[in-house]
């Protein structure tokens, strides 16, 4: 073999491989992008109730989670009313609003209601057990409140849990009350015989 067909077969050599290196340098390249289409989907597809759930658990870490519940006896064709208002100065997220009964009710969801006079004020719990603080949030039930917007009807069903508020409910994702506004859940016993209704509020300062 000649001088100058070693040099052409060495050319050749480092040519083959130069290409070989750009195809391989590409497909890397397409499977890094897929890779990134793929997280960027997965984090595109994350459930609400997953962010959701992942933020509360933020909240309750930095002291910030709440719960409060109680049992209510509502008389036949009579109805409770249950006002959730942010004195805060913050804006607190109501993440769900879990309604068990023993018979059938009406849940009717109001926005910004006028409160005429206190009712039954409810004790509120930090979730964190080694936190004291407690937001200036006011739940109650049976005081007297009128006006507001209807923004929510729902059914409750005897002995089957029912979310009117809340990233667990079919009819939306966590509500976010703003400092001095107010909701009001109303429920209606539908049945001709009283019934006892539990309620469990979670929600957390934003």
């Amino acid at each position: 073999m000649s001088s100058m067909d070693y040099v052409l077969k060495i050319l050749e050599l480092v040519l083959a491989a130069v290409f070989s290196g750009m195809i391989i340098y590409m497909f890397y390249l397409l499977v890094l992008a897929n890779q990134v289409q793929k997280q960027q989907y997965v984090q595109y597809v994350l459930p609400q109730s997953l962010v959701t759930y992942t933020e509360m658990a933020k909240k309750i870490e930095e002291g910030k989670a709440f719960s409060a519940s109680n049992r209510l006896t509502i008389a036949a064709g009579e109805s409770k009313d249950i006002l959730i208002e942010n004195r805060s100065g913050k804006n607190i997220k109501i993440v769900v609003v879990e309604i068990t009964t023993l018979s059938n009710i009406n849940i009717d969801i109001y926005d910004n209601v006028t409160v005429s006079s206190r009712g039954n004020k409810w004790d509120i719990r930090n979730l964190n057990l080694a936190s004291t603080y407690i937001p200036n949030v006011i739940i109650e039930d049976s005081g007297s409140y009128s006006g507001g917007e209807l923004v929510g009807k729902k059914l409750g069903y005897g002995g089957a849990p029912a979310k009117a508020i809340g990233s667990a409910s079919e009819v939306g994702e966590a509500v976010i009350v703003p400092d001095g506004n107010n909701i009001m859940i109303r429920l209606t016993n539908t049945e001709s015989q009283s019934t006892t209704v539990s309620v469990v509020i979670l929600f957390y300062e934003d």
